[in-house]
């Protein structure tokens, strides 16, 4: 239910996922895992970015993996994920509607019970309605994850994008950039869990004309067992997104824009017994942009959770 919005006053969301995993034998394994959402809220967070029009839309992303363990230490694995955003209204759906389909390689060699490094390469294509804010993007990297102690935990990836804009009506027709995603966690005490990230890569753009963005994040999140009934999760996160003008596909001179979004958001579990638990949550989100409308909202929430 919304308080003071033009429109409608409530919306009706559905949400459905699923997870898949087999192990055929020591060496071969398979997952699967789908999220799938058709709702008519105007704010969808996908993978720390947003997307938000004033229309129902339809949201799946499937993701498929297969690995294979070449040695007791090294995995090979190969992904592919699909993903489709379909808006309900045409004049919306025909600007903003995409599929997005990514395949990759990852090789994860364990060096040390506490240490692992990983290679990968990963190549997607993003196509819209208006095929001149299509692209295809290759991506390298490398990454490390170690346990200092028991009690603190580090990852880090880094690496190197490239897109390339099929449709040539934009200004340039390729972009660059660096890409690191940054993570440490701490457990002060069993029951304490504190994280902090940092992250910044390509993204797609769900902002008219623009081809892409450059996205930046950091979050800070806190999670901790009140009692053994209660738990408390807190994050805190801020995210940048900044539009190349000459990245916005059939205009010229089109002007750059930046966007940065700003959230808290807490949630408390209270385990009634084994299966059955009690959610409340509370999000609070600012926006501030200079290429679409600024906002401030509070988002309250209660939920049931059965674990079958």
């Amino acid at each position: 239910f919304w308080e003071n919005r033009p429109g409608d006053d409530s919306t009706f969301d559905n949400a459905f996922d699923l997870s898949f995993n087999h192990v055929f034998n020591p060496r071969w394994s398979v997952s699967l895992q789908d999220t799938f959402r058709f709702t008519q809220n105007p704010e969808q967070n996908d993978r720390g970015t947003t997307l938000r029009q004033q229309n129902d839309f339809i949201y799946n992303a499937l993701l498929g993996a297969v690995s294979y363990l070449v040695t007791t230490k090294t995995r090979l694995e190969l992904a592919g994920r699909w993903i489709t955003l379909q808006y309900d209204e045409d004049e919306v759906a025909q600007r903003n509607d995409y599929d997005l389909y990514v395949g990759g390689l990852t090789l994860r060699h364990a060096w040390k019970p506490q240490t692992a490094f990983s290679a990968d390469v990963r190549y997607e294509t993003l196509e819209y309605q208006i095929s001149e804010r299509d692209s295809d993007t290759v991506s390298v990297g490398v990454g490390a994850e170690h346990t200092f102690n028991p009690a603190f935990l580090g990852s880090a990836h880094a690496g190197y994008q490239n897109r390339d804009f099929k449709g040539r009506t934009v200004t340039q027709n390729d972009s660059t950039s660096p890409t690191f995603d940054l993570k440490l966690t701490y457990l002060p005490a069993p029951a304490t869990r504190l994280s902090v990230g940092a992250s910044y890569s390509l993204f797609e753009s769900d902002i008219f004309p623009y081809s892409s963005t450059d996205r930046g994040r950091v979050f800070l999140s806190a999670g901790h067992d009140i009692t053994a009934k209660v738990s408390g999760f807190l994050t805190v996160s801020h995210t940048r997104n900044e539009y190349d003008g000459n990245e916005a596909a059939g205009v010229e001179l089109f002007k750059d824009g930046e966007e940065d979004w700003y959230q808290v958001s807490a949630r408390m579990n209270y385990k009634l017994n084994r299966r059955n638990s009690l959610e409340l949550n509370w999000q609070y989100t600012d926006v501030d942009s200079d290429v679409r409308e600024n906002f401030k909202r509070q988002r309250g929430g209660i939920g049931w959770v059965l674990k079958i």
